[in-house]
């Protein structure tokens, strides 16, 4: 019998009206596809409430975001003009970056894709403190601390944090659109972080990597897989004293989904 990614769909009938129903195995061991790291996995079903976690202690274990920060970035720098339009362009400086595709100009879209930290450093600096914080409370968004440094309180070092399970409360406001930011700002992050899109589903992430001061390293993947009407968003976050990286995180994220039957691989 031929799978379909997004698991099979069922049709029921409930007061005479065909609905769609999901279901995934919610005790289903992901253990394997993390193995060699320390890390944690959340799975959780908006429609039915159904929700898969991996190593639920570090799921609430609060870890500095990194780059999955550009997702409430983005909005706060398109809410306050920051950045006026996603395809404005804005000029690299010709400082050497840690990565070649750093070294270039970028616009929101291909910042975002590339997690260019010069870019959102310099929104950072025109967001300023105070805004930074207010969103940071609006968006009710992991420990909500901005208070170190203005171009770097995301990354490595903090000071703000968030764990794997209010990193999903984030998600779910944002899928929703339920986040005090305009339709717009929705709309273009929305499609910032678009993964891959078939006939059958729609994955939307974000990575985020992080390195210790003691060594070793850290990395996210979150975001949200669509199917029809409904959504699954999910979150990973992997520790390690190699390979842990937001691109490792990724591949596994797409391993366990694949496992599950969401995913055509």
């Amino acid at each position: 019998m031929k799978r379909y990614p997004c698991f099979l769909l069922l049709s029921v009938l409930l007061l005479l009206t065909p609905i769609a129903v999901f279901a995934f195995d919610a005790d289903a061991d992901v253990s394997s596809l993390l193995k060699g790291f320390d890390g944690c996995f959340v799975l959780h079903n908006l429609q039915s409430g159904q929700t898969l976690k991996h190593n639920a202690s570090r799921c609430d274990q609060r870890m500095p975001p990194c780059s999955t920060f550009k997702i409430p970035h983005a909005l706060v720098a398109l809410e306050l003009g920051v950045v006026k339009n996603p395809d404005d362009v804005v000029k690299w400086d010709g400082s050497p970056q840690i990565f070649k595709s750093w070294e270039r100009d970028h616009n929101l879209y291909s910042a975002i894709e590339n997690s260019v930290v010069w870019y959102f450093q310099r929104i950072a600096e025109k967001v300023g403190y105070e805004k930074e914080r207010e969103y940071l409370e609006k968006f009710d968004y992991g420990n909500k601390n901005a208070d170190r440094n203005l171009t770097s309180f995301w990354l490595d070092q903090g000071p703000l944090e968030i764990t794997a399970n209010e990193q999903i409360a984030f998600l779910k406001k944002f899928h929703e659109n339920t986040l005090p930011v305009s339709q717009r700002s929705f709309e273009i992050v929305k499609k910032a972080i678009l993964f891959k899109q078939t006939d059958e589903y729609i994955l939307r992430g974000k990575t985020g990597s992080g390195r210790f001061e003691q060594g070793g390293g850290f990395g996210w993947y979150v975001g949200i897989l669509e199917c029809g009407d409904d959504a699954y968003l999910f979150a990973t976050n992997i520790e390690g004293a190699q390979n842990a990286s937001g691109k490792t995180a990724r591949e596994i994220t797409i391993k366990i989904l694949t496992e599950l039957e969401m995913l055509d691989g």
